[in-house]
């Protein structure tokens, strides 16, 4: 493995402590791109976040975070309040999420690290995972070097340890991330989560990224974009350095805010259903969630029978956003959504129509 992908890796792991006693209690990872703006992510196994580990009734309030400063070389720390709505309470789905200001962990690292993700390892097997395990009190970060073992289902998989690790040795590895390695590249496949000890097969479980996405996607946060690899050098960076290289060849006429600001490049944002449009539409939805209703400022009982019909539309909304998935495929039908607007309109026309409706006395007549 290369030097620079090594370092992307100690960089981007995160330490995880009990922030009573400093006890070392598992691994995360750092996960950044620009659709997440000012926030940052980060990855580890949901157990990590519990006093009683996969039992999961009794949640940490709060951890420590200790994130690597490559210019010190030393772990700086910051305490994180845990938010029970980003993480998962089930063995099957030992993940969770922590969301954290952009600002606060570049005021560390300088430069936020940026690893690709996928989702589809094709036929490659060979992995990398970084963690702290408690054998050595958590003071070290130790590496290992797994290969693939199996599917278990759309959650979870196992990859194999060959090295001479023990259970004891391993602990401490949960919530770090499980790299691919494949055509010279680094790629985040997985979340390292339980070790099934040396007298069973040496078996690490892990956890599938996309898991996350149901968590941001619930919250309203953009979601992980998925990277790819292909066949015969047709890779992600083979595409990025030739549309980099076509940008040089514009010249001076060419202009990031004229080029890219146009209105037809919304246009392709829609057709690919990327996460700018998904923002945009999410944005669109909000703003009419949240706006204020007339039965909170005028005292009418007319106006607030259609402010009860109106709040039942909008928490049926917010259920068929939750559901949505974003993707090319996925077909995002208003339809049903208008029609309820529709109804309620024509059923309460009548009430609409009728001078002084709205108020509780009568307007005052222009003179």
């Amino acid at each position: 493995m290369k030097d620079y992908f090594d370092k992307l890796i100690t960089t981007s792991t995160v330490r995880l402590q009990n922030s009573s006693n400093s006890n070392y209690i598992g691994t995360g990872i750092i996960y950044y791109n620009e659709n997440l703006k000012d926030k940052v992510y980060i990855l580890t196994a949901s157990h990590c976040l519990f006093i009683d580990g996969d039992e999961f009734k009794n949640p940490r309030k709060d951890i420590n975070i200790n994130f690597y400063n490559p210019i010190t070389k030393n772990y700086e720390t910051v305490n994180w309040k845990i938010n029970l709505d980003y993480l998962f309470t089930e063995i099957d789905k030992d993940i969770a999420v922590l969301i954290i200001d952009k600002s606060i962990i570049e005021n560390i690292i300088k430069e936020i690290p940026i690893i690709k993700v996928i989702n589809n390892r094709d036929s490659y097997s060979s992995f990398i995972t970084k963690g702290f395990p408690k054998a050595t009190f958590g003071e070290e970060l130790a590496v290992l070097y797994p290969t693939w073992l199996q599917k278990i289902d759309n959650k979870r998989f196992q990859i194999q340890l060959k090295e001479d690790y023990s259970g004891h040795n391993t602990d401490g590895f949960s919530g770090s991330g499980v790299f691919l390695m494949a055509n010279d590249e680094i790629y985040l496949f997985g979340i390292f989560t339980r070790f099934r000890p040396e007298e069973k097969g040496k078996v690490i479980y892990c956890q599938y990224i996309d898991s996350i996405n149901e968590l941001l996607n619930k919250n309203y946060y953009s979601k992980i974009s998925f990277s790819y690899f292909g066949s015969f050098g047709l890779t992600q960076e083979f595409f990025n350095n030739h549309i980099q290289n076509s940008l040089k060849g514009l010249g001076p006429r060419f202009n990031e805010d004229l080029n890219f600001q146009l209105p037809i490049a919304k246009i392709f944002n829609d057709i690919a259903k990327d996460d700018y449009f998904f923002q945009r539409f999410l944005n669109i939805v909000d703003n009419w969630i949240i706006e204020k209703g007339y039965m909170k400022l005028l005292d009418n009982i007319h106006l607030a029978a259609i402010e009860k019909d109106y709040e039942k539309i909008k928490a049926e909304t917010v259920g068929w956003i939750k559901a949505l998935d974003n993707s090319v495929t996925q077909k995002i039908d208003v339809k049903c959504l208008l029609e309820s607007l529709d109804t309620v309109f024509y059923k309460h026309l009548t009430l609409l129509t009728t001078p002084n409706v709205y108020f509780t006395e009568s307007p005052v007549t222009p003179t």
